[in-house]
């Protein structure tokens, strides 16, 4: 009511042209009010920063436009369904002028300029009302503490990273990378006026701190070709990562090199029980490879279920080889399909996904209507390429062993160094992990799904759709204790997030729930 009221109707959406050429972005029509409302908040955030004196590293007039380009990204999926569904049912009852489909599209945008236009259609869609608030608030929300965070801790940011020439001020933002969490809040990077780059994780960075000092005390342990580290700055509550870079190899040595550091990455995940390093974690740098999302390094382990049977046991042989990690080429979601190849060392490029995604057909008319179809995947930037072209690991399989069992080696010479008190691993053990109980896959599209229309249209309807949780419970019976955690985060459109120490068996929730001894054995003990 308090953005309706305050609106400026018929005013553009606050959009870069690039995004306002795509016919489903103008649909965000409907949203206008609220996005006026998350600007407005913007504007005086920045504003009061500046106000308060010191250098900031962003122009407080410039910053809003660069955040507010992301916003779309958060909202389309969101509005989309709905808005076309309408749109059709307009087109039937004749609500809509023009001659040509493409002209009653307009007509129907019109219509959602009004305010009683996009207030009626908020009334038919409750559900809908209620997530555009939430999805919008937790947006701005997000947006503003990452720029207070970004002004406190600019000095330390430049003093930890050191960035050889002046950064200037942030000219682009990319706000989503990954999934979102704890109220919208996802991956960010930032990049300056003189092209330097920045990583915001609005998460605990120490594993990925204890994880460069292990790099670092491999090479002190003669690991050739030694392992180049990432910069990282831990804030407990946040913290920012240097820009991992691509680029491809100089020549045949320096692949061969890279494959030899990545048999010694593998062989050390492998003794810290590290998990989800499929290709978009891993970054080829010429002849370094980078891995870029260390939150799950170290996993604590379930109970057997009483009546687990050949699957799990299974799972459980699976889930203690080297295979756990993700970065060796396998398949995943074979089924009655040929699966897919998401690997950290492999890659998707050219597969078909595992799932018939959704597009529109007719965009930007007023006969637009939901098509699904598999997607011919794209590579990410985890395969070192040669001449232009990505390398297959399996010419390289004789260096990747050799570079495993050599790092395999060291760990097992050092063992008692790791293990002893005071040592490398036990100053790890109070830092957070996240912690995987299903497939992100699964709340993802359950989350997708959540946006149908007619769940849209009564929250009791999507509060049953959410009832499908329950169906992992038969198989994994400990996950029942989560289930209502699982429901709130992706009932608020967040992926649910679960966490643990290093040292301890509680799983943690983003509510601060706390489940003591969930695990069987803690990540340390493993």
């Amino acid at each position: 009511e308090e953005a309706f009221a305050r609106a400026t109707f018929g005013a553009p959406l606050p959009f870069p042209e690039e995004v306002l050429e795509e016919p489903e972005s103008r649909l965000l029509t409907l949203a206008l009010p609220l996005i006026q409302e998350a600007e407005r908040r913007l504007a005086a955030a920045a504003s009061g920063m500046a106000a308060a004196g010191g250098s900031l590293p962003f122009d407080p007039g410039t910053i809003v436009p660069l955040l507010l380009a992301g916003l779309p990204n958060q909202l389309l999926w969101t509005v989309t369904r709905a808005a076309v569904l309408e749109l059709n049912v307009a087109r039937l009852e004749g609500r809509t002028a023009g001659e040509t489909p493409e002209e009653r599209f307009a007509s129907f945008l019109e219509i959602l300029r009004r305010p009683e236009g996009a207030l009626s259609l908020l009334e038919l869609y409750p559900v809908l009302a209620r997530q555009l608030v939430l999805r919008v608030g937790n947006w701005a929300d997000a947006s503003i503490e990452m720029l207070r965070r970004l002004a406190a801790d600019w000095e330390d940011v430049r003093a930890a990273f050191g960035p050889a020439e002046e950064p200037g001020r942030v000219t682009a933002v990319v706000f989503g990378a990954g999934d979102r969490h704890r109220g919208g809040r996802a991956v960010c990077l930032l990049t300056f006026a003189s092209g330097w780059r920045l990583v915001y994780k609005p998460r605990p960075m120490g594993i990925a701190a204890r994880f460069q000092d292990l790099l670092g005390w491999m090479n002190e342990r003669g690991f050739v070709p030694a392992f180049r580290r990432l910069g990282v700055l831990d804030r407990e509550t946040h913290g920012w990562m240097e820009f991992a870079a691509a680029g491809p190899s100089a020549g045949r040595e320096e692949i061969r090199r890279f494959y030899q550091r990545m048999g010694g990455s593998l062989a050390l995940l492998y003794g810290l029980d590290a998990s989800d390093f499929h290709y978009e974690n891993l970054i080829a740098s010429g002849e370094h490879p980078l891995l870029i999302d260390l939150e799950s390094v170290v996993q604590p382990r379930l109970s057997a279920p009483a009546d687990s049977g050949a699957d799990w046991i299974a799972n459980q042989i699976m889930g203690e080889s080297v295979l756990r990690i993700g970065l060796l080429p396998q398949r995943f979601w074979g089924g009655a399909g040929e699966g897919v190849d998401l690997s950290g060392l492999g890659s998707p490029e050219g597969q078909l996904s595992p799932d018939r995604f959704p597009y529109w057909e007719e965009r930007g008319t007023d006969a637009m209507q939901l098509r699904r179809r598999q997607l011919a995947m794209r590579g990410a930037e985890n395969r070192p390429s040669l001449g232009g072209e990505p390398v297959d690991v399996d010419d390289f399989k004789e260096d990747l062993i050799d570079g495993f069992t050599r790092a395999y080696r060291l760990l097992r010479t050092h063992r008692e160094e790791l293990l002893a008190e005071g040592g490398l691993l036990s100053r790890m053990a109070g830092e957070e992990i996240r912690v995987l109980l299903r497939p992100t896959r699964s709340y993802a599209l359950l989350l997708q799904e959540s946006f149908h229309p007619f769940l849209l249209r009564d929250a009791l309807e999507r509060d049953r759709h959410f009832d499908l949780l329950w169906q992992g419970v038969a198989e994994s019976p400990a996950i029942e204790q989560v289930v209502a955690a699982e429901r709130r985060e992706l009932l608020a459109g967040d992926i649910p997030l679960f966490n643990s120490r290093l040292g301890s068996r509680d799983l943690l929730g983003e509510g601060g729930e706390r489940w003591p001894d969930f695990f069987e054995r803690s990540g340390l003990e493993l």
